[in-house]
């Protein structure tokens, strides 16, 4: 939350995309909350098979990644 900035890398991986997002806000919460968002990025990314994480940066802040299929 209330990150300054962003960065988002893309890559294709295989036969799927990896999309990393690193912002330099308030670190995610330890554990899910409801009414943050997780419920909707659950579904985008189980209906094209893939699977993702949100952690604290190593320097703050927070990183969200994700493996996907495409194609």
């Amino acid at each position: 939350g209330r990150a300054q900035a962003a960065r988002i890398d893309v890559a294709l991986v295989g036969t799927g995309a990896s999309i990393v997002v690193t912002a330099d806000g308030a670190p995610p919460a330890d554990a899910p909350v409801a009414g943050e968002g997780t419920a909707i990025v659950n579904a985008w990314v189980d209906d094209l098979g893939g699977s993702w994480s949100l952690a604290a940066g190593a320097d703050g802040g927070s990183v969200f990644a994700a493996v996907i299929g495409v194609g």
